[in-house]
């Protein structure tokens, strides 16, 4: 295991519902044996999923909702900020050229 990403084995003996001491958030993927599974908020906030009877080989991992969006924003920013003060140099220099001349 490590921040992000958990991994290990896991016997259920009958139907029902598996959770975690993990705090449920909707960036948490599980997969058993390969298969996503979905994800539910147990016992007002814990990670859970339903499984069946059998043994499983668990993937969990974990990937901050929105940061892509944030860090596609962030860089529209940076290029918007960027062309802005390009522009505002040129009219500024254009100014003094024209007041000199």
């Amino acid at each position: 295991y490590d921040d992000n990403h958990i991994e290990g084995t896991i016997t259920v003996k009958k139907d029902g519902l598996c959770f975690t001491s993990i705090p449920y958030d909707e960036g948490w993927t599980l997969y058993a044996n390969g298969e996503k599974l979905d994800t539910y908020p147990v016992l007002e906030g814990f990670l859970g999923t339903y499984l069946l009877e059998g043994d499983y080989e668990i993937k969990m991992t974990y990937r901050c909702p929105g940061l892509l969006t944030g860090f596609i924003t962030t860089i529209i920013g940076i290029l918007m900020f960027l062309s802005i003060y390009k522009i505002e140099k040129r009219l500024r220099d254009a100014s003094k050229e024209t007041s000199t001349t």
